[in-house]
């Protein structure tokens, strides 16, 4: 998938009209496309939401990954990875479906 997407990605790039990064960093990586690049963060507004109590103090760390189905750029290999690894945290995995997550850890 790597090697396929290295291959045809000037290919399909070179047709496109602008760009619109979530972030600036992403942004920066399209620049040398000269196409104009628009940056829309992807949050919420916070003022909207009442805050969660702290966790006890005794509580282990709390990691959430927040993804999509069917994404595998994600990495979610990595996540379990680092959940084989890091025993006392708790990980949450928020989006994606338990057979995904199955086939990682």
């Amino acid at each position: 998938r790597v090697f396929y997407h290295r291959l045809t990605r000037a290919r399909v790039l070179r047709e496109i009209a602008g760009f619109v990064a979530v972030t600036h960093e992403l942004a920066t990586r399209f620049a040398w496309w000269n196409r104009p690049t628009e940056v829309i963060g992807n949050g919420i507004a916070l003022d909207q939401f009442k805050p969660l109590p702290p966790p006890p103090a005794a509580a282990p760390p709390r990691l959430v990954f927040l993804g999509t189905p069917g994404s595998p750029w994600h990495g979610l290999e990595r996540v379990a990875e680092m959940a084989r690894l890091l025993t006392a945290c708790q990980f949450d995995v928020v989006g994606i479906d338990a057979a995904a997550w199955a086939t990682q850890t």
